[in-house]
């Protein structure tokens, strides 16, 4: 399976960007890797930023360091593999802070996959959709009734990481989005015709994806979004 993505990064109406992203593809062995991340540093806590940025890295990192090895893993083995590198960055988050006497965390929304099978990781109210007729959310948002983060990496005593295995088709979109590009305009994302815009013959390139990104985020600002606004697409084909 090929992978055709491209992102969208905005400060939008925040004085600082606390979001992050990591999309890497890797080819191995006549295998295609994708791993794509997105994460959303906490507002109001300190350190937004380098909480989101760190989580996001140290993912890229091991995804490096595990295709590096010689054997091959199983695909439970890159599950757990990245689970034990989430928990340990919310270990090192909750010491960082501890040492400054301060709180910070991230959100997170993450999908790996080899060819077309994989997993997905969520914490917080970033989310995943995907689909190849339209989207569909495969994320929960962990957020209580009254609006307050229930995960986060790095905030709070215990973290519960939600993981899915996923197994994408041919002709699929896959969308991770911030709270500041999604939450405006579901409706929208969900709405038939985005599929079809995205994979019909001729409109499958980076740039292609690249405006249908910059137009959607046109649309959350004119629904009075001002918050930071980042999303990944990836189209499979």
């Amino acid at each position: 399976m090929e992978f055709v993505c491209n992102f969208i990064w905005e400060r939008n109406g925040r004085e600082q960007n606390e979001d992050a992203l990591v999309l890497q593809q890797v080819t191995k062995e006549g295998k295609e890797y994708l791993l794509a991340v997105v994460c959303d540093g906490i507002g109001g806590l300190p350190e937004g930023e380098n909480a989101s940025s760190f989580v996001a890295d140290s993912l890229g990192k091991e995804l490096m360091r595990l295709l590096e090895q010689r054997r091959g893993l199983s695909m439970r083995s890159w599950r757990n593999a990245f689970l034990r590198k989430l928990y340990q960055c919310h270990q090192l988050l909750r010491a960082y802070g501890k040492e400054r006497e301060i709180r910070l965390g991230t959100t997170l929304s993450m999908i790996f996959l080899c060819e077309n099978k994989g997993y997905i990781f969520q914490a917080g109210d970033s989310v995943i959709f995907a689909g190849k007729r339209r989207l569909k959310r495969l994320s929960n948002v962990h957020r209580t009734k009254n609006g307050a983060l229930k995960q986060a990496v790095g905030a709070g005593q215990n973290l519960k990481v939600e993981w899915k295995k996923v197994n994408i088709r041919k002709g699929s979109v896959i969308l991770l989005a911030s709270d500041g590009f999604y939450q405006r305009i579901e409706k929208q994302l969900t709405d038939q015709s985005v599929v079809k815009q995205l994979t019909k013959q001729g409109s499958e390139g980076e740039q292609d994806i690249k405006k249908w990104l910059q137009d959607k985020y046109r649309e959350t600002k004119q629904e009075g979004e001002r918050d930071n606004a980042t999303a990944i697409c990836v189209v499979c084909r």
